[in-house]
């Protein structure tokens, strides 16, 4: 199996390592890609009237949709989603890409917020959070995303943030570095069967991801919110992974997590192609400690 933390060392994009990252940065690796196989389509735009993208990678059956930055301030999966269109074109990442493409199609929407992202504030312009939209569709971020969601109907989705600096692994634990969860169906959160397979896929990452940085790794309360994108993914049978990057004093950009989310990218990636046998795994998920706030609220 390729090592994807020290693939990621040698080509992840050198300009990406910041605070922030905005539409122009997006857009300017988008526009830099030279790639046949890499599709990039403006599927919307923002209230702003900044274009949303929806970034298309192989040609298989099962299909995973990705989305980043629904949130302006959080923008640590999205340099991850850059990383890995980056990766695809160089040498090694095209050998692993090969091995995958007729299985899988990839959709990546790579900054969904480039408003917020903009004024760097975690809702869009209208001052509403899109991840509170599911229901009522209010915003054209949300409008977009959802029916990206229905028109493609993936195998795999992941909804990827960023949280504040003061949640632990555990009570007392070190600072989260990142936290995974298995969003719920409902209130009574049922185990279905697509949610269990959500719960295998983060447990194989988990247990690919712990042993280089142990007891940094926790599990985000699943308490349901009908009104949250991940939620009405676990709601239409499909299977969603939540990945909050979290933070470390001596990492300020978050350039841990950023690898961190796209080892776990790849790494579902690999394990679809293969249909590898994940059964069981999810106990390494839910033997995760939970992930704690701390008293100070960002």
């Amino acid at each position: 199996m390729l090592d994807f933390f020290e693939l990621h060392g040698k080509y992840k994009h050198s300009g990406l390592n910041k605070k922030h990252i905005v539409f122009e940065d997006v857009q300017g690796v988008l526009q830099g890609i030279n790639c046949s196989d890499i599709d990039v389509v403006q599927v919307a735009n923002s209230y702003e009237g900044r274009p949303i993208n929806l970034v298309t990678i192989g040609r298989g059956a099962t299909k995973v949709f990705a989305w980043s930055q629904m949130h302006g301030d959080e923008p640590t999966a999205t340099s991850s989603l850059l990383d890995l269109l980056l990766f695809i074109q160089c040498d090694s990442g095209r050998r692993w890409y090969k091995e995958w493409r007729d299985n899988i199609t990839l959709h990546i929407v790579p900054m969904l917020n480039p408003d917020g992202a903009a004024a760097v504030t975690r809702e869009n312009a209208q001052g509403i959070d899109i991840n509170r939209d599911a229901i009522v569709l209010q915003t054209p971020e949300g409008r977009i995303l959802s029916k990206l969601m229905d028109d493609l109907h993936p195998n795999l989705a992941f909804n990827l943030h960023d949280q504040n600096p003061y949640y632990t692994a555990g009570e007392n634990g070190a600072k989260t570095l990142v936290a995974f969860m298995a969003p719920p169906p409902d209130e009574q959160k049922t185990i279905t069967t697509a949610r269990r397979h959500a719960m295998q896929l983060i447990g194989s990452s988990v247990e690919l991801i712990t042993p280089r940085f142990l007891g940094k790794i926790a599990r985000y309360d699943d308490t349901y919110s009908s009104s949250s994108f991940g939620d009405l993914a676990a709601t239409k049978n499909i299977p969603c992974i939540l990945i909050e990057s979290g933070y470390d004093a001596a990492d300020s950009n978050r350039q841990m997590p950023r690898m961190i989310n796209f080892v776990a990218l790849c790494h579902a990636l690999s394990l679809l192609s293969a249909s590898s046998d994940i059964s069981g795994k999810e106990k390494i998920y839910n033997d995760l400690p939970m992930n704690v706030e701390g008293d100070i609220i960002d």
